[in-house]
């Protein structure tokens, strides 16, 4: 499990013991933004990863 895992359950977690709409909407956005930037590191890792092995970059 990674940090972002750890700390998606957390959130989540606060998230459904809020009461407060405020508090879960400014939850809500953190969650997606962690969301968005796992998926951002994922796509770059592979852009890496692709350029690294093209024949044409070496």
């Amino acid at each position: 499990m990674t940090r972002s895992d750890t700390l998606l359950e957390q959130l989540t977690k606060a998230q459904n013991e809020c009461k407060e709409y405020q508090q879960r909407a400014v939850i809500k956005a953190v969650i997606d933004m962690l969301i968005q930037q796992e998926q951002r590191i994922e796509q770059l890792e592979g852009e890496i990863d692709g350029t690294l092995w093209s024949p044409q970059q070496w």
